[in-house]
């Protein structure tokens, strides 16, 4: 890796630190189940119904998150996985959903603290169907590390430039299929 991108890295995993820590979701919400089996791991994230979507977009500030669709497994040390999008181009520039995704960036970190670290190496797809993202695992060094503790529950975080954060736990439900 060069030197400029693991700078730049560094600090989109630094600034990514500082949008949230731990958050707790309010209090009688309930998500989707995320289904886990031996083979796969699978969780649709609902999103808001749009035919156009804009990003890099001139109003939001030089390297801050403008997108974010993560979901949070455990305690401390936290891992997840997800997409985000930070505003690191001057162009503006707009599109359907899977134009956003192809824009952005997929990847599983471990949390500690206020630090994300990048799990280099680890796996997932992310694609746009209906008004949803759906997230697949099916990288089975991927699985192990992300559900191999089989924690029980999980919390979808939503950053958009279009509402406001949200935070929704989501049941865990693991099938032997």
């Amino acid at each position: 890796m060069s030197s400029a991108r693991s700078i730049a890295l560094a600090v989109l995993v630094s600034q990514l630190a500082c949008v949230h820590s731990r958050l707790q979701p309010a209090a009688g919400e309930q998500g989707l189940p995320l289904k886990v089996s031996s083979r796969e791991a699978s969780v649709r994230f609902p999103v808001e119904n749009r035919s156009y979507w804009e990003w890099n977009r001139p109003q939001a500030s030089g390297w801050s998150l403008e997108y974010e669709w993560a979901i949070e497994l455990g305690e401390e040390p936290i891992v997840a996985f997800g997409f985000h999008l930070f505003n690191i181009r001057p162009q503006p520039a707009g599109g359907t959903l899977a134009e956003l995704l192809k824009a952005g960036q997929v990847s599983v970190w471990r949390s500690e603290g206020s630090r994300r670290l990048i799990l280099e190496g680890a796996k997932l797809s992310v694609a746009a169907e209906d008004s949803a993202i759906v997230f697949n695992i099916t990288d089975a060094p991927t699985l192990d590390l992300l559900f191999g503790s089989h924690p029980l529950s999980a919390v979808l975080i939503a950053h958009t430039p279009y509402q406001a954060q949200t935070v929704t736990p989501v049941r865990v439900v693991y099938s032997k299929h």
